[in-house]
């Protein structure tokens, strides 16, 4: 006889053990600094302020003066929904974090200018406690997740004239994930079983980011990257506790495995309409040599306008697609595909040393997943976020 509560048991129990904890397969979850950030990141073909190390180290040529840079997201928060995952319930994971995204230096040696930056370019903090009860029947899961990467390191530019320039960043970067799990689960007469899931997963990359730029057709500006990334570790270390009311047992693993990052192309156009307006618009391509990871295109549009020299506002719209496969008879759980788009909007007060900034964005997206460890059940998915910006400037 079908035992329909024991199956959806079951089910949650693949589902937990399914929960993915890093989000390496997206390429704009963070947008670096104020002025970029509040342009949907379309910054390749300007990036004349500290952030250029990250976005287009040839653009620093054109910074003006010496300068201090932080910026914060002051509130992110996210929200992933699985359609009808549990029975006829949906699936819901949050997370939200607050933190600084970035933190840069400049200064100026004549036609060459030097910068130091440090950059957050992924971030989360995810909680989830559910309760699930059928009869009898109960289940409960409690998991805490905290991602987060790391980039920094020196770049340095040189500006032939007033029209090219090149460019190039040397960064360290590094993640630390961690993943706590906590799973109670009572079933019939079967014995109480608590099983404690700890998981630590560590890496670190090189990265060298060159970039040329010019303005030779201004008023429109034309600028070029390439990113190259060298893998030197991950490490995955899991521990496993199960306790129950007639046995116990505990496991430990650490796996070393192998980590590749795709190469980065990337186009940017800058035109300037008059000295109040700016149009923007760039375009990565991201090459995958990973198995089983497609190449993908993001493209971003950015617009500026100067009210007066103390006040300016800023939009933008931007993609950040996934690079994996559609889910589908050759796949299998953990696995899922959404791309995203976002919408950004800013303000920034100047006065003759700083500048202050406020801003927005907010991105969307649906997809497929297979939430249930092993199995090809493919699941509506929508997620959607929210960043609060904020933003200051010195310049010394």
């Amino acid at each position: 006889m079908f035992d329909s509560r024991r199956f959806w048991i079951a089910i949650i129990l693949c589902l937990a053990g399914g929960v993915l904890y890093a989000d390496e397969n997206h390429f704009k979850n963070v947008l670096v600094g104020d002025r970029a950030a509040t342009m949907g990141g379309t910054y390749i073909a300007i990036a004349d302020d500290s952030t250029g190390g990250y976005y287009n180290p040839a653009g620093l040529a054109y910074s003006v003066g010496d300068t201090i840079s932080g910026s914060g997201n002051a509130y992110y928060t996210s929200k992933t929904r699985y359609k009808k995952t549990i029975g006829n319930q949906d699936w819901e994971r949050e997370s939200e974090t607050v933190l600084p995204n970035f933190f840069g230096i400049t200064k100026s040696l004549g036609r060459t200018m030097l910068a130091f930056s440090y950059i957050v370019p992924d971030s989360f903090i995810e909680h989830q406690d559910q309760d699930y009860k059928f009869g009898s029947d109960v289940y409960f899961l409690s998991l805490h997740t905290e991602h987060q990467s790391n980039m920094s390191g020196p770049s340095i530019a040189y500006r032939f004239d007033d029209t090219w320039s090149v460019g190039a960043s040397f960064f360290y970067g590094w993640g630390i994930t961690r993943k706590l799990q906590n799973e109670y689960q009572k079933i019939g007469s079967d014995p109480i079983k608590n099983t404690f899931q700890s998981t630590k997963r560590e890496e670190s990359f090189l990265q060298s980011r060159i970039g040329v730029q010019s303005n030779f057709l201004e008023p429109l500006t034309i600028g070029l990257v390439y990113v190259e990334t060298i893998p030197l570790a991950l490490n995955v270390q899991k521990n496993i506790s199960v306790v129950s009311s007639q046995t116990q047992t505990f496991s430990n693993s650490t796996e070393e495995l192998p980590l590749k990052k795709p190469r980065q192309f990337s186009l940017g156009l800058a035109y300037f309409l008059s000295h109040d307006w700016l149009l923007a618009m760039d375009l990565d391509y991201l090459s995958s040599s990973t198995s089983g990871l497609n190449s993908v295109i993001n493209y971003s549009f950015g617009g500026e306008w100067f009210l007066d020299a103390e006040n300016a506002f800023r939009l933008g719209y931007f993609t950040n697609n996934d690079n994996r496969q559609e889910p589908g008879s050759n796949t299998v759980g953990p696995h899922e595909k959404i791309d995203m788009t976002g919408f950004t909007l800013g303000y920034s007060s100047y006065t003759r040393t700083s500048s202050f900034t406020l801003g927005t964005i907010y991105s969307s997206g649906k997809g497929k997943a297979q939430v249930y460890s092993g199995l090809a059940d493919i699941r509506d998915l929508e997620r959607t976020s929210l960043t609060l910006i904020f933003a200051a400037n010195y310049n010394y």
